[in-house]
């Protein structure tokens, strides 16, 4: 390292961050303190309802639904669905419902993954897309989608999103053609630890899946054996240690981004208030500046910085983003910054 570069170890902050795509994550759009992820479930037949429906539809309902998240530092997770539950179903008029092997379905779901991919790829409100579609509530199970089908939507999404992440429901044994990341549903459910969550960790050991696509989902705590683990309420799973560490552990053994329903802890609850904010911690990304060194002064507009960065989070940072440095002058005067 040049000897004319002023060089500083700048001491760790031990606190958590509300940092970008990572994180507890809203289920729908609201504010909360640690979120800047937004999860939304959109009706196959609200932005779809029939063949004569054009691209232009998808852009005003999504608009309409996201509306200014952009000034409010939130990007959105979307999934579409065709099913809730029982006889909940959103097909569009002019299809069948529950027919997902059609040529009819066949053209129809390439076509609308291709608009969504001229729409959402490079839409900066959009932070990653869950595939959805299939079975109930889009997480692809009742019914699975059969393997031709699996290979048809696999190849329009990844011609569709090339700057987009996208997940599916069981990375390790459905849609496998591409590398998708995974939304777990049930989220370190005592009930799935053993069948899904350690296919997860598999998948991420033996291919280093998570290296290059994001681990997400949702907390549930409607059903079966969650007071065991994780807790029967998003406040027991903060703010109980015995929850709190299971959930922490489990974060960075499946390397997990982000979160959501369990972000929905009692705000008034200092023991919650605490266990949330070593919970941010864990997730996602976390960089240390263990050392940087820069030009004392600026030269013909040129600034020398060098920057030792160790990540000590559960996940890398999944997108090329911006890193600027700014100059601030004791005593006054303008600052200046620069884009690296």
């Amino acid at each position: 390292m040049s000897s004319d570069l002023v060089e500083v170890a700048p001491a760790p902050y031990n606190k958590a961050l509300r940092n970008p795509l990572k994180g507890f994550t809203t289920r729908g759009i609201y504010d909360q303190k640690w979120a800047t992820l937004a999860h939304t479930y959109i009706k196959w037949n609200e932005i779809e309802n029939q063949k004569s429906d054009g691209i232009d539809k998808i852009r005003r309902v999504t608009d309409e639904m996201w509306g200014d998240i952009a000034s409010r530092n939130i990007k959105v997770i979307p999934r579409i669905y065709l099913h809730w539950s029982g006889e909940k179903k959103y097909w569009p008029a002019d299809m069948t419902p529950d027919d997902y092997t059609s040529e009819q379905f066949q053209r129809r779901v390439v076509r609308l993954i291709e608009r969504l991919g001229t729409l959402w790829d490079t839409d900066p409100r959009v932070a990653f897309v869950e595939l959805g579609i299939f079975g109930k509530w889009g997480e692809q199970e009742q019914p699975y989608a059969i393997k031709d089908i699996q290979k048809l939507v696999a190849d329009a999404v990844a011609k569709a999103f090339k700057h987009k992440l996208v997940s599916v429901r069981r990375n390790w044994e459905i849609f496998q053609l591409q590398p998708f990341g995974e939304y777990w549903d049930s989220w370190a459910h005592y009930d799935q630890m053993w069948d899904q969550g350690n296919s997860i960790a598999q998948l991420n050991s033996e291919k280093r899946r998570y290296l290059v696509n994001y681990v997400g989902g949702d907390v549930a705590y409607n059903w079966g054996n969650a007071k065991i683990q994780p807790g029967s309420s998003p406040t027991e799973s903060v703010a109980e240690e015995i929850h709190r560490k299971f959930i922490m552990n489990s974060i960075r053994w499946f390397h997990w981004s982000q979160l959501r329903w369990i972000e929905n802890y009692d705000t008034t609850n200092a023991e919650a208030r605490a266990g949330a904010d070593f919970i941010q911690q864990a997730f996602g990304y976390r960089y240390i500046l263990k050392k940087v060194a820069f030009s004392p002064y600026v030269t013909n507009g040129d600034l020398c910085v060098v920057v030792h960065v160790k990540n000590v989070g559960s996940a890398p940072f999944y997108y090329d983003w911006p890193l600027a440095t700014s100059q601030y002058f004791r005593g006054g005067g303008t600052p200046s910054a620069w884009s690296l």
